[in-house]
């Protein structure tokens, strides 16, 4: 599977002026043969606009953005500000290459300023197929928790993406790697200029800036290669582990 990333932020300007962006780089992914477009958390509002621009998951800006994958013929992997009643969610839309809806996924795992303005997801990530890979979404700080990546490895998942806002830190340098070498599997990282993919092993993947895009080929048998010195999934002993279903306090436990 070839993905191609998007370095670029939304706008704050609203739907219009990132659909014309989210156009330009479809264009540019279809000229380079990828088969997933991938774009940033909060894209179609911008991150600044989030509260202002947000949309149910069939509002016109969804199906604006579906009609550019169909004309393309990109899937497309990007964030938006989902409205459902009176909450506001940081989501994630799949979208088909044929412009079919695929799913949405709502961020769970909220940083501390963003409690203000999103409620938290409550459930487990979403997966599409794409190109004859599955491919997984989380968002932001998600991946900061060993949970939700671990589910969608054991859910069959190749690839995870982490949408992020366009930040980078040491933290995000040190939790993509582990995510990717603890579950075998793609972890690739939308981080703006930042952006950066890993190997079920946990390597940095090798990747080529073309056409303003980040392309690199994702190989579907490179998760088989990670598990020959040691199968982390099958090797799981879940019995052992009840306690981690467990909500102890509210932070670290003095020892």
């Amino acid at each position: 599977m070839r993905v191609a990333i998007a370095p670029v932020p939304g706008s704050s300007d609203g739907a219009a002026a990132n659909l014309e962006l989210l156009a330009s780089c479809a264009r540019g992914a279809a000229a380079e043969d990828a088969d997933l477009l991938l774009l940033s958390a909060l894209f179609l509002c911008g991150c600044d606009g989030a509260q202002s621009h947000c949309e149910p998951f069939d509002g016109p800006s969804l199906e604006a953005a579906c009609r550019v994958a169909r004309s393309s013929g990109v899937a497309l992997l990007f964030g938006f500000a989902e409205r459902a009643g009176s909450a506001v969610y940081n989501a994630a839309a799949f979208v088909g290459p044929d412009g079919a809806p695929l799913g949405t996924y709502r961020k769970a795992h909220l940083a501390p300023a963003e409690k203000g303005c999103f409620t938290a997801g409550q459930g487990m990530p979403a997966l599409a197929r794409v190109a004859g890979m599955t491919v997984g979404a989380l968002i932001g700080c998600d991946a900061d928790f060993p949970e939700p990546a671990r589910d969608l490895a054991l859910r069959g998942c190749d690839a995870v993406v982490v949408l992020a806002g366009g930040e980078d830190s040491p933290r995000t340098r040190l939790m993509l790697p582990a995510r990717a070498c603890e579950n075998q599997l793609y972890v690739v990282g939308v981080l703006g200029a930042d952006s950066r993919l890993y190997a079920p092993d946990g390597q940095p993947a090798p990747a080529e800036a073309r056409a303003g895009l980040l392309i690199a080929d994702l190989d579907p048998g490179a998760r088989r290669s990670a598990s020959r010195a040691m199968d982390y999934l099958a090797e799981r002993r879940p019995a052992l582990y009840a306690r981690l279903a467990e909500r102890r306090g509210t932070g670290i436990v003095p020892g």
